[in-house]
């Protein structure tokens, strides 16, 4: 999944917990639990020199998608020096039922939109596909970021 020079991958472990990072096209990674939770840790970043490990704690349900469902996230931190930082909550919802044309098609989704601290991020969730048509994460501390569905390509 490419954007300009934007990338995401996910990771299944032994467990089968699965991990997904995203590497916008300044360099800086977000590295996320599952879909929709705000980012547990930070790379690269300008806004940050070193990493900055968070806690993620959701209120509510996610799965399956329905209409109209909701859910939170409290988040909290530790900074390079290992000091704790004020929690903070990210609420998200599942606002409505897409049609999206992208390159790789035409597919039905889900559109839920997640806010927190002046963050925008909508998921177009395509059940078909098992991932997201379409990733936007608006306004960033420089640029929208946008993420559309290229192909999946599994090692064999």
């Amino acid at each position: 999944m490419i954007d300009g020079g934007g990338e995401l991958w996910w990771r299944i472990d032994k467990k089968g917990k699965r991990t997904f990072t995203t590497v916008d096209s300044r360099g800086c990674r977000r590295m996320y639990e599952d879909w929709f939770t705000p980012p547990l840790m930070f790379r690269d970043c300008d806004f940050a020199r070193v990493d900055l490990v968070q806690e993620v704690e959701r209120t509510g349900e996610t799965w399956p998608l329905q209409l109209g469902r909701s859910w939170s996230y409290t988040v909290s931190g530790l900074d390079h020096r290992g000091t704790r930082w004020r929690s903070r909550k990210a609420k998200c919802f599942v606002d409505s039922a897409v049609q999206v044309t992208i390159e790789a098609g035409s597919f039905d989704t889900y559109k839920v939109v997640c806010r927190s601290m002046g963050v925008r991020e909508t998921w177009y969730m395509s059940p078909s596909l098992g991932t997201f048509a379409i990733y936007i994460r608006e306004p960033d501390a420089y640029q929208t970021e946008y993420i559309e569905y290229v192909a999946l390509d599994l090692p064999e």
